[in-house]
Order: structure tokens, then sequence, then C-alpha cells
């Protein structure tokens, strides 16, 4: 399942925008497997903002952190995010894996508490430098999107995000993070593998194509869709979001080019 990384085609995007990629923030870092990869990356010279409410989850990431002696790249929050400032509860919703780890309305025993990207980048004055963002909130998206208004309106930060139907009749709960973003000048893209298939190029929508057709060359490609069309892809899928300026940006560096098949 794991031959080839961990959300392989996030990976490969970051891979690709890194060089040019000032601040990096980690929403729902975990143990810290982006965090790692990304400041592991040769062309990366950036720093980290790494955000991981678990508590479990976050003495790992600074165990990783400190055990790397990177605390002068990293900077390691232990909050959820939300649209507000205040205290949350949390579960994980398998009871084993603490990247199932939710917010949720009920009272727990997991009481944590829940910041502003927006303050979080403001303590660190950093919010002017921040070039990606990927969240992966199990289900909460929205609500970070909304604490980053600041940050989102003024760097036009490239935002990588976890979308899941977990059930087709809630449609405005599916679309609402697309509808947010694309209020804020954004695009959609969803991404795939481009691939050899009987010896002529083939675009796969998803990891699937690394294990069924491999071969020496696989490369992503970033397929556009609107909001609308959400409802048409994998039941999950991490999206890519930018603005067109950041996108024409990474065109003329020459790290995206069109593919005509």
């Amino acid at each position: 399942r794991y031959r080839y990384g961990y959300e392989p085609e996030v990976a490969a995007f970051l891979d690709a925008i890194l060089p040019e990629c000032r601040i990096f923030v980690d929403v729902g870092a975990n143990w810290g497997y982006f965090t790692l990869f990304v400041l592991t990356a040769a062309p990366f010279k950036g720093r980290v903002v790494a955000i991981e409410p678990n508590p479990s989850a976050f003495n790992d990431l600074k165990q990783l952190v400190s055990s790397a002696s990177w605390e002068g790249r990293v900077s390691c929050w232990d909050c959820a995010l939300a649209e507000d400032n205040g205290v949350a509860f949390m579960k994980v919703r398998d009871g084993i894996h603490s990247g199932e780890t939710a917010l949720v309305k009920e009272i727990t025993s997991m009481k944590v508490g829940k910041r502003r990207l927006d303050d979080v980048l403001q303590t660190d004055s950093m919010w002017d430098q921040v070039d990606a963002i990927k969240i992966d909130t199990e289900g909460t998206e929205l609500q970070v999107m909304r604490g980053a208004t600041t940050v989102i309106r003024s760097n036009h930060p490239a935002v990588i995000f976890e979308s899941t139907i977990d059930n087709l009749e809630d449609t405005g709960t599916i679309l609402a993070p697309f509808l947010f973003l694309a209020g804020e000048g954004y695009e959609f893209f969803a991404p795939g593998w481009l691939v050899n298939r009987q010896n002529k190029p083939f675009v796969f929508p998803d990891n699937r194509a690394l294990f069924q057709f491999p071969g020496p060359v696989q490369e992503l490609i970033l397929t556009p869709f609107l909001p609308s069309q959400r409802l048409m892809l994998p039941q999950k899928v991490n999206c890519i979001a930018m603005t067109p300026d950041r996108t024409q940006s990474l065109i003329t560096q020459g790290v995206f080019g069109p593919w005509e098949p």
C-alpha cells in the first residue's frame, strides 16, 4: 500500500513547488510525515509551521524535530485550527490511529485549545511568507480556511486539502470548502498520474496507477475542475487549489506545463 510513500500525489506536488516555497504550513501534521518530507527535500530552504492537536502525536512531532535538530526551521503548535479562538473537544474516531483524530461537538476526555491560523502566523511574524498550506483535519477543512482569511487573501498560497464524500445527500458540506476558496479567486485541480498504457500516454485519476502501470516514469498531472464537478471525482481526493497568478507563476518557472493528449 505504501510502496510509493504516503499520499504520493501530495508529495509529488510539494516536491515540484518547494524550490520557491518560503514557508510551508502543515495543518494536521500528525507525527510529522510531511514536515519530515519537506525538510529533507534538497530544494527546500525555508521553514515549516507544523500544527497538531492530538497530544500523543504532537509529542512524536516534537521528538522528531528535536532529534533532527530542526528547532530553528520548524515551529510546532499543539492546537486545533478553527475560525475562532477557544477550546474544543476531539476523539480518535477509530480508537487507534492518531490520523483519525477529529473535532467533535460532544464533550470528550481530549480537550484542546483552538486558534485561528492567521493568529498563529501573526505570532511567529510569518504570515506574509506562506506559499503552501496542507490541510488534513478530518472534516473541518472549511473552518481552518475561514480562520486563515488574511494569509489566503494576502499571499494566495497553494492549498492542498482533503475532500471526502461521507454522505452524497450533504452536498452543501461537501462543496463548502470549494465555494469558500472560489470566492477568494482560487481554481481547483485533481491530481492524477500520466502513465504508459499499451505504449500510449494515459491519465489515471488516482494512486492505483502507480501499481497497475509500473514503469520508469510516472508524471503527476493536474486536471482542472469546477466546484460543481467535485461529486464526479473519487470519494476521497487530495485537492489542490491555486489562484491563477500562482498557477501562471509555476508555469513560467517551468514547474508545470500544458499536456495535450
